[in-house]
């Protein structure tokens, strides 16, 4: 993963793409949170709806510098699976594709406390500011829709979505 991708290798309109290309399905997902924190709505409670918004328009603003590399596309932890702790496997591979790393850096923010990160940008290896805040772009974008989703039949959704996002927060 993250190695470079055959000019023939699949592209995925929805992962490793711009994230500016994902503006519109951001857009009225945080509105609607909006809408919901306003009618206090706990699943939303205590998240900064337009920090986050700003993270993921700065995150737009980045240029990307690691593309045209395998990616898995979809790393929320729903598809990682682990055993005592540690990183057993990883299923899910529908939406393997070419695009940017840092589509799947922002696991990172899905997966592991803040306290962590650190041990996980070392052990990863070099990976620029904008790579960064790209990823936690992509991170508050995946889990705004995992809230919003989730919000309507799925409490582990909930549950990731703003664990994730509280974290993300925190970040900026």
């Amino acid at each position: 993963m993250h190695t470079a991708a055959p000019t023939d290798a699949p592209h995925n309109p929805f992962r490793g793409v711009p994230l500016a290309n994902r503006a519109d399905a951001f857009a009225p997902r945080i509105q609607r949170l909006g809408e919901l924190a306003a009618a206090g709505n706990p699943a939303v409670e205590g998240l900064d709806l337009g920090a986050l918004r700003q993270i993921f328009e700065s995150a737009c603003a980045e240029a990307i510098d690691r593309c045209g590399v395998w990616i898995h596309g979809d790393l929320h932890p729903k598809n990682v699976i682990s055993q005592d702790g540690r990183l057993a496997a990883v299923i899910d591979w529908g939406d393997l594709t070419s695009g940017d790393a840092a589509n799947d850096l922002s696991c990172v923010w899905m997966h592991f406390p803040a306290r962590a990160h650190r041990g996980f940008w070392e052990a990863y290896g070099e990976v620029s500011g904008a790579t960064k805040l790209r990823a936690l772009g992509w991170a508050v974008l995946m889990e705004v829709m995992l809230l919003d989703t989730g919000i309507v039949n799925d409490v582990e959704f909930v549950m990731v979505g703003r664990n994730t996002l509280i974290r993300a927060q925190k970040t900026a």
